[in-house]
């Protein structure tokens, strides 16, 4: 692979650089360079929308899942599918109608500055864990093509997207993401093709795994996940996704609510696609270099590539694993740093210009990159540290967020208490190693959803001017034309 892969990799690499430098001069204002403008069409939102949520957790992340459990991490991918469908047809209209920035700006409207506090402490441990989801992922795919060290390989594609991330915001995001999405499916699409044809096709791939005691297993959907561990899975995979801090921030920067659930609708039709090629791949895997000591699962995609792929058919598809890992992580980065600045230092700041908020969303990019390296480090798998991440940001925030749009009687007392309750008891059940085999998720949430009604039951109701905005969104989907999506 050598030299071509460099030279691809590089030019891929300048492109970017190039739209964010170009994109530089067009965002002026913190609309702009946060939601680029508001003013997304149909291909630009559903693009950045897949080329983000497409990213290591689902792209490395899933084959590597797929590659240890067979068959039976469907049980993620079914969840995951449920929430992006519930997100486009509960939320996506309204979120794109109440016109916020980010979703503690959404629990400021609704309950107070201090769940709008609160709540950002959630989503900045979600956004995070998923940069360094992101950051493994590139870092697993330099290892098997270059030899570099896994933790060199992260921090040389922590430098490239913070660099262009830094310079365009959501409007390079959008246009990498469009270029990325579309490089990711045709480099998918060779893969699955080029694997199917060397272990015989579809029939003649399963054949070979049953075949093998050592193997046979993955074929059944029940062989590794009890009952408890996949109703779990149905609220870590399935909760994060309705309250997704980058489908919402996408919703916000549509240009009209059709835009936004279209935009979503199209990201789930997509994810059947993914999955479809990670089993393929993580298959193919098996079949290739399951007897390999020392076989790392998250390296069974690009080590395919790599070692089954020839020519310059592979080097395309490893740079189009690049892509998926650079489109997720600019994604988490940009949403982080606008929490930073949008949720955090305007308040404190007692309303800035346009200009101080863009250049703090600008600084605290390459510090939350610096904090996913970090917590990349701890965990040995990217699926480990998207389930922790997805674990307290579920216990934490998705009983007030949902309660917004749904519960008239919340109120902020609850909220806050739902919130440092939930995520609090989720964090300290991991510390203590999940007692009783019980993910975080469950006594997280379970605490949240209890702390969130009685203490609203027990509370002086909201004022009708904090349930107003979200009644009239509600209203206005129901009016919603259907404006063109162009």
């Amino acid at each position: 692979m050598g030299v071509s892969f460099y030279v691809t990799l590089s030019i891929y690499m300048v492109i970017l650089i190039i739209i964010g430098l170009f994109f530089t001069k067009k965002s002026k204002s913190f609309d702009d360079y946060f939601l680029a403008g508001r003013n997304l069409g149909i291909w630009q939102t559903t693009a950045t929308n897949l080329a983000s949520w497409a990213g290591a957790g689902v792209v490395i992340g899933f084959t590597g899942y797929f590659f240890e459990g067979g068959y039976s991490m469907i049980w993620i991918a079914i969840p995951t599918a449920i929430g992006v469908y519930a997100f486009a047809f509960l939320l996506s209209r309204r979120i794109s109608n109440i016109r916020q920035y980010t979703i503690p700006d959404l629990l400021e409207l609704r309950y107070s500055k201090t769940a709008k506090y609160v709540g950002g402490v959630f989503i900045l441990v979600y956004m995070i864990g998923l940069t360094a989801a992101n950051f493994m992922a590139a870092g697993w795919i330099l290892n098997v093509v270059t030899g570099l060290r896994f933790e060199i390989g992260m921090i040389i594609a922590a430098v490239v997207i913070v660099a262009y991330t830094m310079m365009g915001g959501l409007k390079a995001v959008a246009w990498t993401d469009i270029f990325q999405w579309i490089i990711l499916s045709i480099g998918i699409i060779l893969a699955i093709i080029f694997v199917l044809m060397r272990v015989g096709g579809w029939s003649e791939m399963h054949a070979t795994i049953a075949a093998s005691e050592e193997t046979s297993w993955m074929l059944y959907p029940m062989a590794v996940f009890d009952i408890k561990t996949i109703i779990s899975f149905f609220f870590i995979f399935t909760l994060p996704f309705i309250i997704d801090p980058i489908m919402y921030q996408r919703c916000y920067a549509a240009r009209t609510p059709r835009i936004a659930r279209l935009a979503v609708t199209y990201t789930g039709i997509f994810d059947g696609f993914l999955t479809f090629g990670a089993i393929v791949v993580a298959f193919g895997a098996v079949i290739f270099f399951g007897g390999v000591e020392g076989f790392a699962p998250d390296s069974s995609f690009p080590m395919i590539v790599k070692e089954v792929i020839p020519g310059y058919a592979g080097v395309f598809i490893l740079v189009a694993l690049i892509a998926a890992v650079m489109s997720s992580a600019d994604t988490t980065l940009l949403v982080s740093g606008g929490t930073v600045s949008q949720d955090y230092y305007r308040p404190i700041a007692k309303n800035p210009s346009d200009r101080t908020a863009k250049r703090i969303t600008i600084i605290a990019v390459p510090i939350i990159a610096i904090l996913a390296l970090f917590l990349a480090w701890q965990f040995e798998y990217i699926m480990e540290v998207c389930i922790f991440a997805f674990s307290v940001f579920v216990a934490g925030a998705v009983v007030p967020i949902i309660g917004a749009f749904y519960f008239k009687r919340g109120t902020n007392a609850g909220a806050i208490a739902s919130m440092i309750g939930g995520g609090g008891i989720a964090i300290v059940w991991k510390i203590l190693g999940e007692p009783f085999g019980y993910d975080p998720v469950i006594p997280g949430l379970a605490l949240s959803i209890i702390l969130y009604f009685v203490i609203s039951y027990c509370t002086r109701r909201p004022d009708p001017s904090k349930i107003e905005p979200f009644l009239k969104s509600a209203k206005e989907v129901s009016k919603d034309t259907g404006t063109a999506v162009n």
